[in-house]
């Protein structure tokens, strides 16, 4: 009995220390990177290539696992959520051309307040509107309408958001 208990603790002691652990990292992440983001929260697995080219809102949330790569511009607005595991890639390879391929950066812009679902994969040239949502496993390779919600691969719209006052 008494063994079970002090389990119980030591169990409980190691998860409040790894959490806390972990939040401080976030915060200390965020805080090196982007210094002048109010209410950021990067959680310490996301992986942000190029820091210097994009421009984030407050009130951001980007969750574990979430890369960005920013060799072109990249405009996060207030309130954007980003879900485990998002990809946000400006650049892809130029095969049009003769080897070795080149780079080729398109910008990328995420209105405000859009909610990307879990891994979620956003390529360059694209502009997310205002209150889009986004599922999960969505591959966004084409502009999406504000308030819009778009699913799957091809990213088609599936409705679009109403406010209350025009029901």
């Amino acid at each position: 009995m008494a063994q079970s208990w002090l389990g119980s603790l030591i169990y409980r002691s190691y998860s409040l220390l790894r959490e806390i652990t972990i939040r401080f990292l976030s915060w200390a992440k965020a805080a090196t990177i982007f210094p002048d983001a109010r209410n950021l929260v990067l959680d310490v697995r996301a992986d942000i290539k190029y820091p210097q080219n994009i421009r984030m809102g407050a009130h951001v949330i980007i969750g574990a696992d979430c890369q960005i790569g920013a060799m072109a511009s990249v405009e996060i607005s207030d309130h954007v959520r980003m879900s485990r595991g998002v990809t946000i890639e400006t650049a892809s390879l130029e095969i049009s051309g003769t080897l070795p391929y080149s780079h080729k950066a398109k910008p990328i812009i995420i209105g405000k307040g859009v909610w990307l679902g879990a891994h979620v994969i956003v390529l360059g040239g694209v502009t997310i509107g205002e209150g889009a949502v986004i599922g999960a496993g969505a591959i966004v390779t084409r502009d999406v309408s504000p308030h819009s919600i778009v699913v799957g691969a091809s990213t088609r719209q599936w409705a679009k958001i109403t406010s209350d006052a025009s029901r």
